[in-house]
């Protein structure tokens, strides 16, 4: 099939594109930086360009008429803007959309969103969407925008981990200091639904074949739950560290992140992300993706793990 993937050379972007050139697709990457294409040595055809939320996405000319598949994976998790999420996350997605309804009306789409847009608690796909954050409620925008009477399939994972992931790299980092801080004093018991990269990909590949005619959504994610001392311990057992645990008073931590706004640097700690962090459980059923994907997790925690940081120690990311 001719498939095509924004976020291409991103995290999850690039396993994906991997995984469908192992198929046999032919596979197109939206690609702002070519450096970066060739650093993640990606053998895919480039489209040079940016998503955009003001104007029609030009770089489409590139593109043939007769895709297949879009995958929409694009867009950005954290910032201390919060109209940032709206403009990549909403408004280009919307854009986006209405760009190949213009040109590949035959095309099916998959979004890639997230855990996020439904908000925490122990979420179903037949639940409200509810989230806390603004990085949440820009991929709920998204998703109700979503045509209703089109070929369309929502991945929604929760925690995501696997080589090259940059967000749970501070993890391991912390692990390594041997300090891990918490939101709070009870943080160490939230619970998580997670899944490893590899089985992400496959879910979306599993998902390429599914027809409908409305829009279906799907929760991608390991039956087990995981607390984050749990994570905690089984990064310390993969590094042979030893860690201690030092609770931060949620009004400090806010405190704090309101302070590196200011400050001319990308950091991860931002106002936004702390209202994720305070949440006590962040869990998923992913009975629909067993019976309607036909998905089988491989990945456990402890395996997911140990890949990743691997993984880090060639890159020297640790």
């Amino acid at each position: 099939m001719k498939i095509f993937v924004t976020g291409s050379t991103g995290f999850v972007g690039s396993h994906l594109c991997r995984r469908l050139l192992e198929l046999n697709h032919e596979v197109y990457g939206l690609v702002r930086n070519k450096k970066k294409l060739d650093n993640e040595q990606l053998n895919i055809k480039p489209i040079i360009g940016s998503l955009s939320y003001k104007n029609e996405n030009t770089w489409l000319n590139q593109l043939p008429k007769d895709l297949d598949i879009i995958i929409h994976v694009a867009g950005i998790v954290h910032s201390f803007n919060k109209q940032d999420f709206i403009n990549i996350n909403t408004k280009a997605t919307e854009q986006l959309i209405s760009d190949f309804k213009n040109n590949s009306p035959k095309s099916k789409l998959i979004f890639i969103s997230s855990l996020a847009a439904a908000g925490p608690g122990v979420k179903s796909e037949t639940d409200p969407l509810t989230p806390v954050s603004a990085y949440g409620e820009s991929k709920k925008q998204a998703e109700l925008l979503l045509p209703k009477n089109m070929n369309i399939t929502i991945i929604r994972p929760p925690m995501v981990i696997g080589p090259s992931d940059p967000a749970i790299l501070d993890i391991f980092k912390m692990v390594k200091s041997k300090i891990i801080l918490t939101a709070g004093k009870e943080a160490k018991y939230n619970k998580y639904s997670f899944v490893c990269v590899f089985d992400l990909v496959e879910a979306i590949i599993n998902s390429l074949d599914k027809e409908t005619n409305v829009t279906e959504d799907f929760f991608i994610a390991h039956e087990n739950i995981v607390s984050f001392e749990q994570i905690i311990k089984t990064i310390s057992n993969v590094m042979d560290k030893k860690v201690i645990y030092l609770a931060v008073p949620i009004r400090l931590l806010k405190f704090v992140a309101n302070i590196l706004c200011k400050l001319p640097f990308d950091f991860r700690l931002t106002p936004d992300k702390i209202n994720e962090l305070i949440e006590p459980s962040w869990v998923c059923k992913n009975g629909k993706s067993l019976s309607k994907l036909k998905m089988k997790y491989k990945w456990n925690l402890k395996e997911t793990i140990e890949v990743t940081y691997q993984d880090y120690k060639k890159r020297n990311w640790i």
